[in-house]
C-alpha cells in the first residue's frame, strides 16, 4: 500500500468524522485544492482561472464516487486516481451534468460541498479546517517542493544582469518552475525603485539597473511554498543593507515564534515588537506580515483581529517588509521547533541568535 493511500485514508477519516458531527450524508469536492488535498496531489483542473474542474468526488460514509465527463475520465482515472484513491467511477456526456449521474447520493440526506451547486450546502471554508495537521507524506512533499523552489531561485537569479526587464526575470523563473511541474501562483518582480513604491509589484517592462526583489508563491500537488529573494549588481549601499537586515530580523522573530500552542495574538505582538526594535514601528501598516498557508497562498494574514493558536504541523508564510526590502519563507510548526523549508546553503545569509538558537535568513545576493 502506498504512502499516498495511507494519507488518503487519514483524510477520509477526517471527512467522515466531520460528516457525523454535522449530519451530512455526503461531501462533494470539486475545487482543485480540495481534490489535490484528498488525492495526495491529484490534478483535476483544466482552466486554472476557474473553480470548475473535470472531476467531482462524492464522499459518503461507505464509499467514494468520482463523477467525470467522458472526455476527462481516462486521464484523471489513469493519472490522478490510480493507486491513490479507490473509488467508484461514474460518467456523463460532456454536454450533460454531473448531478444526473449521482442522483441516488442525494436521496439519503443532506449533501454539502466546496462549491455552491443545486442541492449542495456550501461549506468551503469549514472543509478547509480539515487540511490540518499536515500528514507525514504532505510534509515530505512540502520539503521537496521548497527545496526545488530554492534551487530554481538560486540558479536563475544568479544569472540576472543589468538591462533585463522584470518580465525577462519572470519568464526565466516561470520556465524553470514549469520544467519541474511547479506552478507559480504568484510571481512578483520589482526592479530598483519599484521595490520601495509597490508591495505587490507585478512584473513590467521596467529594466533592472542594480537591485531586484523577487517573490514567488509556487504550488505543486496543491501545496504552496512562498519565498522572496533579493539580488544586487555590485555592493548595496548601507541603507539598503540595514533595511534588509531589519526585515530579516522581523522574519526571524516570527519564525522563532511559530511554535505549537502559541496564541496568534502573542505572535502578532511579537511582530510589532520586532518592528519597533529595528526602528520601524509603523512599517507593519504598509504591508501584510504573512500568515497561515498550505493549500492556499494564505489561509489568512496575521493581524490585530487574529485569534486562535499555532497548531502542530501547520504551515506559515512570513513576509515582513521594510522600505524596499522583504524577507519571506515558509515554515512548518513542528512539535518541538519550527522548520524553515527550502534553506539553501549556497545563498548568503544573515544570522540572528534568539533565545539560544541561531536562525538564518537569506541575505541580498551580490552579483559582481
Amino acid at each position: 500500500m502506498t504512502a499516498y493511500t495511507e494519507e488518503t485514508k487519514i483524510k477520509l477519516e477526517r471527512l467522515r468524522r466531520f460528516m457525523d458531527e454535522h449530519g451530512y450524508a455526503a461531501i462533494r469536492l470539486q475545487t482543485p485544492n480540495l481534490f489535490a488535498w484528498l488525492t495526495g496531489g491529484g490534478r483535476n483542473h483544466i482552466d486554472i482561472t476557474s473553480t470548475w474542474t473535470g472531476a467531482a468526488l462524492y464522499v459518503t460514509r461507505s464509499n467514494v464516487v468520482c463523477v467525470m465527463a467522458d472526455n476527462e475520465l481516462d486521464r484523471i482515472r489513469d493519472e490522478e486516481l490510480a493507486g491513490v484513491l479507490d473509488c467508484e467511477i461514474r460518467r456523463y456526456p460532456w454536454w450533460g451534468w454531473a448531478q444526473d449521474a449521482v442522483k441516488d447520493l442525494y436521496e439519503n440526506g443532506t449533501v454539502a460541498g466546496d462549491m455552491p451547486f443545486p442541492g449542495v450546502v456550501p461549506i468551503a471554508e469549514e472543509l478547509r479546517s480539515l487540511f490540518y495537521p499536515l500528514t507525514a507524506p504532505e510534509i515530505e512533499r512540502y520539503r521537496a517542493l521548497a527545496a526545488e523552489v530554492s534551487d530554481i531561485m538560486m540558479n536563475t537569479l544568479s544569472e540576472v544582469r543589468e538591462g533585463m526587464t522584470e518580465l525577462d526575470v519572470d519568464g526565466m523563473l516561470s520556465a524553470a518552475f514549469r520544467r519541474r511541474g511547479i506552478h507559480p501562483n504568484v510571481l512578483m518582480v520589482a526592479a530598483d525603485g519599484r521595490a520601495e513604491r509597490y508591495k505587490h509589484p507585478l512584473p513590467t517592462m521596467a529594466k533592472l539597473r542594480r537591485y531586484a526583489v523577487v517573490s514567488v508563491c509556487a504550488s505543486r500537488g496543491g501545496l504552496v511554498v512562498s519565498q522572496t529573494r533579493s539580488v544586487h549588481l555590485g555592493e548595496p549601499d548601507t541603507e539598503l543593507r540595514e533595511q534588509h537586515r531589519a526585515a530579516s530580523y522581523i522574519a526571524a522573530r516570527l519564525i522563532a515564534g511559530t511554535r505549537e500552542g502559541v496564541p496568534l495574538e502573542e505572535l502578532y505582538r511579537t511582530a510589532l515588537a520586532a518592528y519597533k526594535e529595528v526602528g520601524w514601528p509603523e512599517e507593519w501598516v504598509r504591508h501584510t506580515i504573512g500568515g497561515k498557508t498550505g493549500y492556499r497562498t494564505r489561509e489568512f494574514s496575521l493581524g490585530p483581529a487574529s485569534a486562535g493558536v499555532v497548531e502542530r504541523h501547520t504551515a506559515w508564510g512570513w513576509n515582513p517588509t521594510v522600505g524596499g526590502t522583504k524577507s519571506e519563507d515558509t515554515v512548518i510548526a513542528g512539535p518541538d521547533a519550527p522548520e524553515v523549508l527550502g534553506e539553501d546553503a549556497r545563498w548568503p545569509h544573515i544570522s540572528f541568535e534568539l533565545e539560544g538558537k541561531v536562525w538564518k535568513r537569506p541575505a541580498i545576493l551580490v552579483i559582481t
